[in-house]
């Protein structure tokens, strides 16, 4: 994970608009932070990486974390 981490560093300090861009506008947003899912797939494990604003809409931290897909089908047919 800290190299795919390492692989997103170069968006700190980019704007919300730069991210949209280079991302599209397929994103999750809460409390100034957007989370884009990578490889997604409905039973594959995935990537999901998040991106935290500043008061300046301007990136100040980007995260990665894996996707479980238990945790994908129990949202899916919990409902």
């Amino acid at each position: 994970m800290i190299k795919i981490k390492r692989k997103f560093h170069y968006l700190i300090g980019r704007t919300k608009a730069d991210i949209i861009s280079d991302f599209g506008e397929n994103y999750v947003e809460s409390e100034n932070i957007f989370y884009y899912t990578i490889n997604r797939t409905w039973f594959t494990k995935g990537i999901t990486l998040s991106v935290r604003f500043d008061q300046d809409d301007k990136v100040k931290a980007v995260s990665t974390m894996k996707n479980n897909y238990t945790l994908i089908w129990h949202s899916v047919f919990d409902r």
